[in-house]
């Protein structure tokens, strides 16, 4: 029993995480009386995905107006609202469901796969009571807590179930809010001279930025969190900047003389520049540093109401008070697309994985569309071939097999692909293919310690290779040629890595440090293993010769980096890490450079492992409750579940090519 624990104790160990409570879509801001509000997925490194149809026949509500290669542009999705008047959408980070809020007060969440929607908040404003309500619509907590606002000047935070977690009241109407981008603090303004500043980890409010200015139209935070920035109406146009370290103002200018109203802000991802829609029609694009326009938009004939960034930066969209919805290039500044309606678009935002551009037509409704085929990037082939990983499928955690998905099969979420390898009354864990894709290593308690086995691939011929009954050996790994097998123990009274012959012979410790090494993985040439290590007080990614020799750090940060696992082209190292708050999903060039996240979901994503021609990433994601298997595309797109089981599913691993 004790061993069973250790062993248990020692995998819940690596999957432990310090991820932040908050984390969500950066929200901005409304302006009266048009009552729209912005819900800004901040740009990130998220590519924008393919769409495989020519456009379908337009319906005669939505023209569009140029052609070339917005031409084929897909509509997928286009529910009915005829009553409304959207001024908010949002989607949850893991992309799976879609808040939508609406002038009356109204409060709708949508399933992605069906587009089917739920009432969260029913309406509470008739049309001749809308300029009473210019409130905004944010997720944090990973999309958990839905914020909403009222006319009474309320800001109150809801999980799904309407169960109030938080509320917050300004006095007077609130226009705008904003959240941080590690989700940490939101800010919240309107009528009045009041600004709050709220910590959404302890609920209470930290900072109240009121100034002799009012009529705070428009919030955003800066790309890095560290600044905060709102303009104002009155007594004149006024832009104000914090640092959100300290809640000092920084700064307080007017670029212009003219009297206009903001309707929306976002910064470039640069954070150099805000971006402005107002009732100047023109988007403006304004210098932070010189305060100066130094580029516009133009084409809109009457005011944009919301602006949205997609994922990667490069596109713009924005939607107004002239029936359009328009899609700027942000590089050369021209309109690639622009799709009239027979009302005013009050609405738009990008799906956080960069698939769908949603927008909302007064009177009428939401539309879907599927981004332009020639601003995405090639598709990418289909993943192919067996996943080995650990479950408790059948009670407790034995090694199974299952196949990929295939573009002809799909996936089958019901597991009729699964297979079962091992079955015993103890815990097997941690499957890691030969080169050749014969056997597979793996971590078994069967014997009453926790020690590294071998199998063949159909679970037969197993053979153990360790012995060390007072101590424990985790995480396996074969080298490029098969001929050693690297691993964790702590027969040294410590964590370290060791290697040892295919067949469990001449083991040797390859790292000898007192902070904790462990969870390794081979170079495709062979000569360095890269690890996770706490070295330096933090977990961090580490490389060393096979040779023990010339230690390497490649990550820094104050959070878990961990899990590595380098590409099969030696490129690349994949890694989970916590520092946007969530465990995620992330791939760095193999000297730590140029890290790039894959995953954006409310689980735990974790463990890391590519095909074997490097296209793919499997990894697990969920909580220490329930986990299942993902596979995602190594540019980001694609994220799809291998199997729904219901059960804790660890340590996936991909069958080599033969």
């Amino acid at each position: 029993m004790e061993k069973t624990m250790s062993l248990f104790f020692r995998f819940a160990l690596a999957l432990f995480v310090t991820a932040m409570l908050i984390s969500g879509c950066a929200s901005t801001a409304t302006q009266p009386p048009i009552s729209t509000t912005t819900i800004s997925i901040l740009p990130t490194s998220m590519p924008i995905l393919t769409t495989e149809t020519p456009a379908p026949e337009q319906p005669p509500s939505t023209t569009i107006i140029n052609s070339g290669n917005a031409s084929q542009l897909k509509k997928i999705a286009s529910p009915d609202l005829p009553e409304s008047k959207l001024n908010s959408i949002v989607f949850a980070p893991d992309n799976r469901t879609m808040v939508s809020g609406d002038t009356s007060g109204e409060v709708l969440v949508w399933e992605r796969e069906t587009w089917k929607k739920t009432t969260f908040l029913a309406p509470q404003y008739d049309a001749a009571e809308q300029d009473a309500f210019f409130g905004t619509l944010a997720l944090i907590s990973n999309g958990k807590i839905i914020v909403t606002t009222n006319s009474a000047g309320e800001v109150i935070g809801q999980d799904r179930d309407g169960k109030e977690v938080f509320t917050f009241s300004l006095g007077d109407r609130v226009y705008s809010t904003a959240l941080s981008p590690d989700g940490k603090y939101l800010a919240a303004g309107g009528l009045s001279k009041k600004l709050i500043i709220l910590d959404l980890e302890t609920k209470q409010q930290i900072a109240d930025l009121s100034s002799d200015y009012e009529y705070i139209s428009a919030l955003v935070f800066s790309p890095d969190g560290k600044t905060l920035l709102a303009c104002y109406e009155r007594p004149g146009n006024m832009i104000k900047t914090w640092d959100t370290a300290t809640w000092k103002e920084t700064a307080s200018f007017s670029h212009t003389s003219e009297r206009f109203d903001y309707h929306d802000i976002l910064f470039t991802p640069d954070g150099t520049t805000l971006v402005i829609a107002s009732t100047r029609k023109d988007i403006e694009f304004l210098d932070l540093e010189t305060h100066q326009v130094v580029k516009k938009l133009q084409g809109h004939t009457r005011a944009p109401y919301q602006i949205a960034f997609s994922p990667d930066g490069s596109l713009l969209a924005s939607a107004s008070d002239d029936m359009t919805l328009r899609l700027w290039d942000v590089q050369t500044g021209k309109a690639v697309l622009v799709l009239k309606n027979q009302h005013e678009v009050g609405t738009v935002a990008f799906s956080a994985d960069g698939t769908l551009l949603v927008f909302g037509v007064w009177e009428e409704g939401i539309q879907v569309w599927a981004l332009n085929e020639e601003l995405a990037p090639a598709p990418v082939a289909s993943a192919s071939g067996e996943i080995a990983f650990a479950s408790d499928l059948d009670g407790d955690f034995e090694i199974w097999l299952a196949l990929a998905p295939h573009a002809s099969a799909g996936v089958n979420t019901d597991g009729s692909h699964l297979r079962q390898l091992t079955d015993n009354d103890a815990m097997d864990l941690s499957p890691a293919w030969s080169p050749d894709g014969s056997r597979l290593a793996f971590v078994s308690n069967r014997d009453g310690n926790d020690e590294i086995y071998t199998m063949s691939a159909d679970g037969s011929d197993v053979r153990r290779l360790t012995e060390t009954p007072d101590f424990s050996e985790s995480f396996p790994t074969w080298s490029p040629d098969g001929q050693f097998i690297s691993f964790d123990s702590d027969r040294g009274n410590n964590w370290d890595v060791y290697i040892a012959n295919s067949d469990g012979s001449s083991s040797r410790r390859l790292t000898e440090h007192p902070g904790e090494d462990w969870i390794s993985s081979w170079s495709p040439d062979g000569s360095q293993i890269a690890f996770e290590s706490k070295r330096d007080g933090n977990y961090e990614i580490y490389v060393v010769n096979v040779d023990g020799t010339n230690p390497q750090r490649l990550t820094q940060n104050s959070v878990q980096d961990g899990a590595p696992k380098w590409s099969p082209d030696g490129s690349k190292i994949a890694f989970f890490s916590h520092r946007d708050g969530n465990p995620e999903i992330y791939v760095m060039n193999a000297d730590g450079s140029n890290p790039l996240r894959l995953t954006n979901q409310a689980s735990e994503d974790s463990f890391p492992a590519w095909s074997p021609d490097g296209v793919w990433l499997v990894f697990s994601s969920g909580t220490n409750q329930q986990s299942e298997i993902y596979l995602i595309a190594a540019d980001g797109s694609q994220l799809q579940k291998l199997a729904d089981t219901g059960a804790q599913n660890w340590t996936p691993a991909w069958r080599p090519t033969p």
